[in-house]
């Protein structure tokens, strides 16, 4: 894939995990939406219904017996990613959401160097560090402390850590296409997200929910489900051609405008000096580690003449 095609992904994954986040937090917390499970579901179900639709001339139908014991564990994990992801975005404000989501960075990071085989520079995993310490002191200095949302935000850590290493090894092992593993990936999904919504959802609650006629709502509840698709999309083309961990570090990047942006969206963020403080230093790290990471790249780059945007896995 070329420089151009690279950043154009980059670019639209960035711009789809704002606006999905956004979304997100509208439906749930302005309007107060009473399921997260079935906006997970739905979102879910709105991408497979569009891929089947649009792209499945793309989908190999062949060897689909051997499609469950490939994509089911990253299954298992995305399922798990996306409910614990917009329950947390509607626990916790969303500057407070993005600092703790970092924490999954350091864990990919673990994961590609155990199983990927990925070594990084030094600055590296210190720019990384630092987005951890930021947000751990974004965390003692919130007064607005919710267990329940702490619990979510640790278990989206773990599930995305294991989605992004699960992703990148079904595209190089099992030579699937994005299309191919988001298409199955949604597919498997399906039942997953279903039988949760069953058991857990109060379908009189959600039936009896008063914005449902709302234009406002529909808009922001039809752009949630469709900025799922695109992101989703190009969430696995990030992970194809570049590594697990610059393809979270690209959500990092974005994660500072939701950060400062967030504080004025869901009216839920309470300012105080060391959540700030905290804030401001997770992002920083962030910063450092795209410059370092560009700095890496160019450097490896130079003998070959060839030039990528996203540090290569190694």
């Amino acid at each position: 894939m070329s420089v151009r095609r690279i950043a154009f992904v980059a670019l639209i994954y960035m711009s789809f995990s704002i606006s999905i986040i956004f979304s997100n937090k509208l439906v749930l917390t302005t309007f107060k939406f009473p399921s997260y499970l079935l906006l997970a579901l739905i979102q879910t179900l709105f991408t497979f219904i569009l891929i089947q639709t649009l792209c499945s001339y793309r989908i190999r139908s062949d060897d689909f017996t051997e499609v469950p014991i490939k994509i089911l564990p990253l299954s298992i994990f995305s399922a798990v990613d996306i409910v614990m992801g917009i329950a947390g975005t509607g626990s916790l404000s969303l500057p407070l959401f993005t600092a703790l989501r970092r924490i999954s960075n350091v864990l990919i990071m673990v994961g590609e160097y155990l199983l990927l085989g990925t070594k990084r520079s030094i600055p590296i995993y210190l720019s990384v560090i630092v987005m951890v310490i930021g947000a751990v002191i974004a965390a003692i200095g919130d007064i607005t402390f919710d267990p329940i949302g702490y619990t979510y935000i640790l278990i989206n850590n773990i599930s995305t850590t294991g989605k992004a290493l699960l992703t990148k090894s079904r595209l190089r092992d099992y030579d699937f296409s994005s299309v191919e593993l988001l298409y199955f990936n949604s597919l498997l999904m399906l039942p997953i997200l279903f039988i949760l919504v069953y058991v857990q959802c109060d379908f009189t609650e959600i039936i009896q929910f008063e914005h449902w006629l709302d234009p406002l709502f529909l808009l922001y509840f039809m752009f949630s489900c469709c900025s799922a698709v695109a992101l989703n999309y190009t969430l696995v083309q990030c992970t194809q051609y570049t590594s697990a961990l610059t393809t979270s570090i690209l959500g990092v990047i974005k994660n500072i405008l939701v950060t400062y942006g967030g504080m004025f969206v869901g009216g839920d963020y309470v300012y105080t000096t060391l959540n700030f403080t905290g804030l401001t230093v997770s992002t920083i790290g962030a910063v450092l580690y795209v410059v370092y990471n560009y700095k890496s790249t160019q450097s490896k780059s130079l003998p070959t003449k060839s030039r990528t945007l996203i540090g290569p896995l190694t």
